[in-house]
Order: structure tokens, then sequence, then C-alpha cells
């Protein structure tokens, strides 16, 4: 099983200021080294061993974790605004996912905002998606 987080933020996304941007920016500047620039897969390396706190994000969308079992199935926890990154990431590797299942903890604004971004399964003919939650669906109007 994978686990993957593309959003853990409250309420309402928040992006990198610039101000934090910057300082990042410095302090991956400091720890360069000139063989670190010598060719494309020595900046790739450099990159790739940055720690997450300079090269990774936490927080910035709201609550969407990807969950892929042994089997590949696709479980996704929550439709925050991280589902919109889910859903591009998904349609860069052009992953070809017929079933979506997606449980939903509480239905607050933060936890369904990404919903009307879920280009790949909501406009793709003959995906199905599975909706599930905590709460027994009203029939009642």
């Amino acid at each position: 099983m994978k686990v993957k987080f593309w959003g853990v933020r409250g309420s309402i996304p928040t992006p990198l200021t610039p101000s934090q941007l910057k300082s990042r920016i410095a302090a991956v500047i400091t720890r360069i080294q000139p063989c670190d620039l010598e060719n494309l897969e020595s900046r790739e390396t450099f990159l790739d061993n940055l720690p997450p706190y300079l090269f990774g994000m936490v927080g910035g969308n709201t609550t969407c974790l990807e969950i892929r079992t042994a089997g590949d199935k696709l479980i996704i926890i929550d439709a925050g605004s991280g589902l919109r990154e889910l859903a591009a990431s998904l349609a860069k590797k052009n992953e070809q996912i017929k079933e979506y299942h997606i449980f939903f903890t509480h239905f607050h604004w933060d936890h369904l905002q990404g919903l009307p971004f879920f280009i790949p399964a909501a406009y793709a003919k003959g995906n199905r998606i599975y909706f599930y939650s905590t709460r027994r669906a009203n029939s009642s109007t």
C-alpha cells in the first residue's frame, strides 16, 4: 500500500508566500557546490537529495489523500483542493483508471472544494466514481 498526501491544510488553501519561497531558495543556494552544476544529471541529483523541508511542500492544499492498494486500486480520502493536484498528476502520467473510490470524512467545504476540478474521473466516459461517507444519505428534501 502506498499513501500520498496531496493536501493537509485546514479551512483554506495556503500557498507559499513570496518571502517563504525566497527563504527556501536562499537555503538551497547555500548548499550548491560547483560539481552540482556540471550537467543535467548532477543538477537532478542535487535536487533529489535536498531535504523535504526545502524541496517539498506540506500544507498548501486542503485535505486529500491518495491510497494505492496492492492491487493498484485508487482510494481517495476527502476531496479538498489537493484533489486538483492529484487529477493533474493522473493526467500527466496518462493513467487509465476506470474506478475511483472517494471517502469523505465529513462535509466541510475544505474537504469538498477540489471535487469540481477532478477532471479524469468526472469527464471521462465510462469511468465510475463511488462515494462513501460516515453519514447515511438523507433521502428527504
